[in-house]
């Protein structure tokens, strides 16, 4: 192959603790504070240590390999074959990020077909013979004396007996100036000795002769239509065709498979965005045989990189051109977040989540002896039209995992059952109010169940616990997470990670989020199959095609992103110099931890008025409330003061022609009446206030329309976010105000403040000082919104849509259910004992992928659905 991965292993005693953050090494690359300690013993090897110091390291011990490439992969298995624990340590936050996976070129194996036929016309030969091969490699490598070996050598293992004399071999370390590498005989004979039966042990299967199946790495290499053979090329310095290949993507075919056995393999853990940082020497674990010198114990330190954004807060001072520079220069790559390992997880604990929710929570089980995914809901639970979203994520969902995985979900009893937990929503549904159960002084003390005590351990009341939370506050809401499983959440979770620490933020459940994910899954299955099937044809096969969501808006695409160029737009003062807002007006705002109301126009406005009729009047009024509004009312007071200053400001300007651009246009196109959506300008409610000078409605405008101002912001609404509008206005030539809520989005982790975006305030107090900043560097604002609309654009690509799928939807279901631990009696009879009849089951989808409501229980579908809908 075209690129070489370097593997360093070492016999350790692990040991996770914390320490202060060391200095930063690197500018623009953020350290963690865990460190790995790792010990190697004394002698510096695991056959060297005598009998007391195994027993005191020997339950501990662990293989430390360094890089998750071809060779660590490699380095793995065989050690895992053989009992010993690995810990395969990579610095991507992928375990395939890395240089074995871009090598394009082909692998050298052995040809075993050609020969050469004998004198007598009977006998044959084989050309390709591992001198041959050493041969091939001496003259590439410009050695030009011939080889000191002069026989051959048979195919198996290059014995000590075998090493060549130093005074018979050729100079060590001969370097060749003109290619400048190193030649050494010794190692081209093992290359060529040792090579093919690595290779058939490692990457083939049991029709070539390997033993592939047994460590679960099988590679698809490229094969001869007439033999169906291995298909053998000739290459550039090789005497014979014995390159194997996978089309002129070998690396990745073989990164692929290697690494997926070796995640596979329980003795193999993988540890991601991790670097070494020094070799430390401890002289106090030396056995006291060993001197104290630093070759009787080391110990080797990594670090973990921190590939999450960090949570931002927005009321930290506007950054120095400088340090905006820097930060721009800093991070110039896509952000690759990568959820952290999960710790294992049981049905009861999968149970226990239950307590935390009031509604839209539900308990997936598959049933591999029907083959089925089933949803459970607590009939303690209220069932609201916001169910619909949980039901619609759960169809969805078990489509995506038959799809990702067909080898887990495949009808087979043996591996057992898999049981999650899921919610969905704008906001997640937790608990506001205690539940006597959860009291500690109601709970009987005869009942000592290991159950009753979970639940007492169990947070009371979720909205008392977030009224204490900061954006980075450390405190969780949930006493003992450890005892409650992941929830995977379908919708806006918590911005601060340490309310609910098991919450995993998925795609929210709308067209341009879960189900372009899910489209995409079925365009990978598709793409694999015409890709099988052109193997045999020879016909091109199409990439898979991103959602139209996130491509370009065009005329054959109606529901693409609005770009720059969409609209003509080709230079930054060109856009209108205004802060615009359309969207709908929701009558809450994170109902469940703040406070926030709509205005009351007769009681906030209407009475102030009484004795004045002024436009002042009014807007002094909404600014006297203005604490107490929800952020988009906020807006549209903002808004008010921005018309009102604008006014003036015409009045005072000599050239009456010539407007004044108020600097915020925030106002509703829609709003909830009478359970539809209807246009605010057509509602008495807005015209109201319209009336005495508040801008409380406008028109509907089109991203089109919008995209020809120079500003945008993205106001949260129900669930404290917009789900849709942020990357709607990231791809817009304006910039982007976001709008820091206590909520946050899945896709908000591949973000960064002051990169993509400006972050605002949640009450907004801040967009104007931001707005005239903006104004005042138009260089950093156009750099700014030229990096948002780079991100928008990517999203639009195989690549980048790809690395989207793989980050933010495969990988956190994949983490989830490798975590997962099935019971060891019926899961049926584990969840009866544990809830007795309170889980009902309320829908279930099948390996046809079809999914029917089960109104077969004492709670009927059609009453769960709405019909009386609490």
């Amino acid at each position: 192959m075209s690129s070489t991965t370097m593997t360093t292993t070492f016999a350790f005693r692990r040991s996770i603790h914390r320490i202060a953050t060391r200095p930063t090494f690197s500018a623009g690359i953020r350290w963690s504070s865990y460190v790995g300690d790792v010990r190697c013993p004394a002698g510096g090897g695991v056959g060297t240590r005598n009998a007391g110091e195994r027993d005191r390291h020997g339950p501990h011990e662990r293989l430390l390999v360094l890089g998750s490439g071809v060779a660590g992969c490699a380095a793995a298995l065989t050690a895992a074959r053989h009992g010993i624990p690995v810990t395969v340590l990579h610095a991507g936050s992928r375990r395939d990020d890395c240089n074995s996976y871009w090598a394009q070129g082909g692998i050298i194996y052995r040809n075993y077909r050609l020969r050469h036929e004998g004198i007598d016309g009977q006998t044959t030969t084989l050309v390709d013979t591992p001198r041959s091969l050493v041969d091939d490699i001496r003259v590439a490598s410009g050695y030009l004396p011939p080889l000191a070996r002069a026989e051959d050598l048979e195919e198996g293992r290059y014995t000590p007996d075998d090493v060549l004399l130093r005074e018979r071999n050729a100079k060590p370390g001969f370097r060749c100036p003109t290619t400048g590498i190193t030649w050494n005989e010794d190692a081209a004979w093992k290359l060529a000795v040792e090579g093919p039966s690595r290779i058939r042990q490692l990457l083939l299967g049991r029709r070539d002769g390997g033993e592939g199946e047994e460590r679960g790495c099988v590679v698809p290499f490229d094969r001869t239509a007439e033999e169906d053979a291995l298909s053998l090329c000739l290459e550039a310095s090789h005497a014979a065709p014995r390159i194997i290949h996978r089309a002129d993507c070998t690396g990745k075919a073989i990164t692929t498979h290697i690494t997926r056995a070796a995640a596979a393999h329980p003795l193999i853990e993988f540890v991601g965005d991790s670097v070494v940082a020094d070799l430390l020497y401890d002289e106090s674990s030396s056995s006291s045989s060993s001197s104290s010198s630093p070759s009787s114990s080391s110990s080797f330190f990594f670090r973990r990189l921190a590939a999450p954004a960090p949570v931002f807060n927005p009321s930290n001072p506007i950054p120095s051109p400088s340090q905006l520079q820097a930060l721009l220069s800093s991070h110039t790559s896509p952000l690759r977040p990568s959820l952290p390992p999960l710790q294992p997880y049981s049905l009861e604990h999968v149970l226990r989540a239950v307590d935390i929710f009031q509604n839209t929570f539900a308990v997936v089980v598959y049933d591999p002896a029907d083959d089925v995914f089933v949803a459970y809901y607590d009939r303690n639970h209220h069932w609201i039209a916001a169910c619909a979203k949980l039901v619609g994520s759960f169809r969805v969902l078990t489509k995506s995992l038959r799809r990702m995985f067909p080898d887990r979900f495949d009808g087979r009893v043996e591996r057992g059952e898999w049981a999650f937990a899921m919610s969905s929503g704008d906001f997640p549904s937790v608990k506001v109010q205690s539940s006597s159960h959860w009291e500690d002084d109601d709970l009987d003390q005869d009942e000592d169940t290991e159950d009753t005590h979970s639940r007492s351990r169990i947070r009371r009341t979720i909205e008392e616990c977030y009224a204490r939370q900061t954006l980075t506050s450390p405190t969780s809401c949930v006493d003992h997470p450890e005892e409650v499983a992941p929830i995977l959440q379908f919708g806006s979770v918590f911005q601060n990670p340490n309310v609910i620490p098991n919450m995993i933020a998925m795609p929210n459940p709308q067209k341009n989020h879960l189900h372009c994910l899910d489209e995409w899954t079925e365009e990978l299955e598709r793409y694999q199959k015409e890709e099988a099937a052109a193997e045999i044809t020879a016909t091109a096969v199409e990439l898979p095609r991103v959602c139209p969501y996130y491509r370009p808006r065009n005329e054959r695409n109606a529901l693409g992103l609005v770009y720059g160029e969409t609209i003509g737009i080709t230079s930054w003062e060109e856009l209108i110099p205004t802060v615009v807002w359309r969207g709908t007006d929701f009558p809450g705002y994170l109902h469940h931890v703040r406070d926030f109301r709509q205005p009351d126009f007769e009681r906030d406005v209407e009475k102030k008025l009484l004795t004045s009729g002024k436009d002042e009047d009014a807007v002094e009024a909404m600014r006297e409330v203005y604490d107490y509004l929800i952020p988009r009312w906020k807006g549209v007071v903002l808004t008010a003061e921005a018309e009102l200053e604008a006014k003036k400001k015409q009045q005072r300007q000599q050239n009456k022609e010539e407007p004044v651009v108020p600097w915020a246009d925030i106002k509703f196109a829609d709003c909830i009446y009478e359970k539809s959506k209807t246009p605010a300008v057509n509602v008495d409610y807005y015209q109201q206030f319209m009336n005495v000078g508040i801008p409380a409605a406008g028109p509907s405008m089109s991203l089109e329309e919008l995209a020809k101002y120079r500003y945008h912001i993205d106001i949260g609404g129900g669930g404290g976010t917009t789900w849709s509008g942020t990357i709607e206005k990231l791809a817009m030539p304006g910039l982007l105000f976001h709008h820091v809520t206590p909520t946050k989005d899945y896709n908000y982790a591949l973000l960064l403040p002051w990169v993509h975006y400006v972050p605002i305030k949640e009450d907004l107090s801040d967009l104007h000082e931001k707005y005239q900043w903006a104004e005042s560097h138009p260089l950093l604002a156009r750099q700014i919104s030229d990096r948002a609309t780079e991100f928008a654009r990517r999203l639009g690509t195989y690549q980048g849509f790809h690395e989207m799928y793989l980050d933010l939807y495969r990988q956190p279901l994949e983490r989830v259910l490798e975590a997962y631990q099935p019971t060891m009696e019926h899961w049926e009879i584990v969840m009866k004992r544990l809830t007795g009849q309170d889980m009902v089951p309320v829908m279930k989808c099948n390996n046809k992928m079809f999914c029917e409501n089960l109104s077969d229980h004492a709670t009927s579908w059609k009453q769960l659905s709405g019909v009386t809908a609490s």
